[in-house]
């Protein structure tokens, strides 16, 4: 599925004090249209109370829905929120438009490490307010999703800080999910000289100069001078983020893994029914592909076949032709898929069909909808019966 930013959010960071044992950071606040990162300082053997604000972007109600990832609960803990019904790790609730909300926390360090929060935060428009002001732009708004990165370090009575946390980010235009894939990324990663350990899984790191020194699981870096590393990450279902590199002597973790795809195909299990769906040209879901390790012949058949067309995965693609799917020279496999017309994404309507193939003896169901209209699609559908 296409993933699309959209955001206008507003963070605030605010803290206060609790006792005589605690300690505040100054406030900021940020308005960004991809993902927000928070820095905060606490001391060891202090507890930071801190919180931040989070504005509905829309101009209708909201429903949001929070899910958070938190590094080290012992050290860090959410204690209440404005923001709905507060559960073991996300929170929902509803938000009138432009209204804020808070999510309150404690920071309580015992050593030089670094701890964070990464909240994913969905906001959907409550489908009465939506209803009652059904514009295109607000459906094409239906969905704002936002990433929040809150980085806490900590800093002891002689003014030294715990390490920064390096982001090693995957942006790969395309993620095959349910089968291994190798992603590769490169970047000048800037470590106290020290000895690290590379503990995330399926992760491969190669120096590319020598500064840095690799082998096996084990990080040289030979200098505080930045290094350039090559990542290749080997996996089937890309994590959001995840610890990939410590410190050997510390154990403070100094790097973190972050995958963001522009498109993401999910890889079939033979046989299973496609299912295909277009809002306004644009897939509404995951896109759906199989791959083979041999040539075959193919035919669409049913009422709707002109509806539909195979076509070639834009990785590791196979040949297709009207009538067969072949393997390009070289190669032990590859992928197709298959989508409507260009045609049928234009016009609204539900369609079936079967495609088969006498090579493999494998008929599948292939249902697929447009949604042209989307205006119309909402009135009829989606605001008849109001939740």
């Amino acid at each position: 599925m296409k993933k699309f930013l959209c955001i206008a959010l507003l963070i605030s960071v605010i803290a206060g004090c609790a006792d005589d044992n605690s300690t505040n950071s100054g406030g900021a606040s940020t308005t960004t249209d991809e993902v927000v990162t928070i820095s905060n300082e606490a001391e060891i053997g202090k507890t930071a109370d801190l919180s931040f604000t989070l504005k509905n972007p829309h101009n209708v109600k909201a429903n949001i829905y929070i899910l958070f990832n938190i590094t080290d609960q012992a050290k860090l803990q959410i204690k209440d929120t404005t923001c709905g019904t507060l559960s073991p790790n996300y929170i929902d609730g509803p938000l009138e438009a432009g209204q804020e909300c808070t999510i309150n926390y404690t920071f309580a360090p015992n050593d030089l490490s670094t701890e964070m929060i990464f909240l994913n935060i969905a906001y959907e428009k409550n489908r009465t307010a939506l209803c009652n002001n059904l514009t295109l732009d607000n459906i094409k708004t239906n969905n704002i999703n936002s990433k929040v990165k809150v980085i806490n370090y900590t800093k002891d009575i002689n003014g030294n800080k715990s390490p920064n946390i390096e982001e090693i980010a995957f942006k790969p235009d395309y993620a095959l999910l349910g089968k291994n894939k190798t992603y590769t990324t490169t970047k000048k990663v800037s470590f106290d000289a020290g000895t690290y350990n590379i503990n995330a899984p399926d992760l491969t790191v190669k120096a590319l100069d020598s500064n840095c020194k690799v082998s096996g699981s084990t990080l040289d870096v030979l200098n505080s001078n930045a290094c350039n590393l090559e990542f290749s990450y080997n996996i089937s279902m890309p994590p959001y983020n995840t610890y990939a590199i410590f410190n050997s002597d510390t154990k403070n973790y100094v790097a973190n893994i972050t995958f963001e795809a522009k498109w993401e195909y999910i890889l079939l299990s033979t046989p299973s029914p496609f299912y295909i769906q277009y809002i306004n040209g644009i897939p509404s879901n995951k896109i759906q592909t199989v791959n083979t390790n041999s040539s075959m012949d193919y035919k669409l058949e049913g009422a709707d076949a002109s509806k539909f067309q195979v076509i070639s995965a834009p990785f590791d693609g196979c040949t297709v032709t009207s009538t067969n799917i072949n393997l390009p020279q070289g190669k032990s496999e590859c992928y197709y898929t298959i989508d409507l017309t260009d045609d049928a994404k234009q016009t609204d309507g539900n369609y079936t069909a079967q495609i088969s193939s006498t090579t493999t003896g494998v008929t599948l169901d292939i249902n697929g909808s447009s949604i042209a209209n989307t205006l119309e699609y909402y009135k009829n559908n989606m605001c008849s019966a109001k939740p």
